[in-house]
């Protein structure tokens, strides 16, 4: 989806440039975004720079990621049915997922948790609803081609075929801290308008650093932003 559009881009006359982008600053009407090498300006900008999960260091993940070890429910859960699952996380939310899973993908799942701080009643509800639930540490991944186990740090083997390590994604909006933009109530995520326009006139922010971590929709909303700044740059 990204090489496709990026060859689009080029066509249109978009000069792509690689780097890692360290602020964004706006001067007046004009907006300053520096690189490590570089700065750029520009009278609009659009950020869709998403997030990047929290990977727990687990012996042997990388052999299995994005494969059979995945992080994101609503992107994979599907290749969950039917088989035999693990859950890893260190909150309440992975009970909850925990419980998601059962209801929509998998009847056969195990719920590793790094901690035992459940709210009352959970433990319960977990075994009422056929889960089993374990407290501890995973220590590696077995298998071959796919994930087969979970070894814990005590020995114990968890036999399995898919895994959905579930300990959240880190967003990538560090070099946007100094332009005071309004977040949502969760303190996390950006407030934007219905054309994905900020707080600060002029930059727009599409994509999970607005609420939604799939690249379809943040695609979407790109197109709305870019409609509106069309528009914008048409009244001149």
């Amino acid at each position: 989806m990204v090489r496709i559009g990026m060859k689009q881009a080029r066509s249109f006359g978009v000069e792509i440039v690689r780097g890692e982008v360290t602020s964004v600053c706006k001067n007046g009407a004009v907006f300053e975004v520096s690189t490590h090498t570089d700065t750029y300006t520009g009278s609009y900008v659009v950020v869709s720079t998403g997030g990047r999960e929290n990977i727990p260091n687990i012996e042997n993940i990388g052999q299995f990621f994005a494969k059979t070890i995945v992080t994101c429910m609503d992107c994979d859960g599907y290749h969950f049915t039917g088989k035999k699952t693990v859950i890893i996380g260190n909150s309440i939310r992975s009970a909850n997922l925990a419980m998601a899973m059962r209801e929509m993908y998998s009847k056969d799942i195990t719920l590793v948790l790094w901690t035992d701080k459940l709210p009352d009643g959970y433990t319960e509800e977990l075994r009422d609803e056929g889960i089993t639930y374990v407290v501890g540490r995973p220590k590696r991944f077995h298998g071959g081609e796919a994930v087969e186990a979970v070894e814990m740090t005590d020995g114990t083997v968890i036999p399995c075929e898919m895994v959905l390590s579930h300990f959240g994604f880190k967003l990538n909006d560090q070099f946007l801290e100094g332009l005071g933009l309004k977040k949502e109530s969760d303190n996390r995520t950006y407030q934007v308008n219905r054309d994905f326009e900020s707080s600060v006139s002029g930059l727009y922010i599409v994509g999970p650093l607005c609420g939604h971590d799939q690249a379809v929709i943040a695609a979407g909303e790109g197109a709305i932003a870019a409609l509106d700044i069309k528009k914008r740059l048409l009244e001149m």
